[in-house]
C-alpha cells in the first residue's frame, strides 16, 4: 500500500505540476503568438498608414485638378459667349454692308468695293477700287 500510496502521491504531484506547467506553457505560447502577430502585423499597419497618407495627397491633387477644370470650364463658357456675341455682330454688320451696297446701287452709283465669293465657294474677299476716293493719295480725288 505504501508503494501504491507513493505512486498515487507521485502521480498527483505530477498531475499538479503538469497543470501548472501546462498553464505556464500556454501563457508562454500566448505571449509568443502575440509577439509573432505583432511582428507580422506591424509592417501591414505601417503600409496602411502610408496608404492613408498617399490617399490624402492624391485627394488633394484631385481637388486641385478639379478646381482647375472648373476654372477652365468657366473660361470656356465665357469665351463661347464672347464668340457668339462677335458672331452676332458680324452678321449685323454684314447685313448692314449689304443694305448700304443696295442703297448706293439704287442711287445709280457704283460701290467702290463689293463682296465677292471665291470660285470654290470658300470665304469671300473684298474688292476695292481706290479711284475717286478723296481720302487716298493718288486717287482721282486729289486736287
Amino acid at each position: 500500500m505504501i508503494t501504491t500510496a507513493g505512486g498515487w502521491v507521485g502521480s498527483w504531484i505530477q498531475s499538479r505540476r503538469t497543470r501548472a506547467q501546462n498553464r505556464a506553457d500556454d501563457a508562454t505560447a500566448s505571449e509568443k503568438f502575440a509577439s509573432a502577430a505583432k511582428t507580422l502585423i506591424e509592417p501591414l499597419r505601417q503600409e496602411v498608414v502610408a496608404l492613408r497618407i498617399g490617399s490624402k495627397a492624391q485627394q488633394a491633387t484631385i481637388d486641385k485638378q478639379q478646381r482647375t477644370i472648373n476654372r477652365l470650364e468657366a473660361t470656356q463658357k465665357a469665351n463661347i459667349a464672347h464668340i457668339e456675341k462677335l458672331d452676332r455682330k458680324i452678321v449685323y454688320l454684314t447685313h448692314g454692308v449689304g443694305v448700304l451696297t443696295r442703297q448706293i446701287t439704287r442711287a445709280g452709283l457704283q460701290p467702290e468695293w463689293v463682296y465677292s465669293d471665291n470660285e470654290d465657294g470658300s470665304s469671300g474677299r473684298i474688292v476695292v477700287d481706290d479711284a475717286g476716293d478723296p481720302d487716298r493719295s493718288g486717287s482721282d480725288g486729289d486736287a
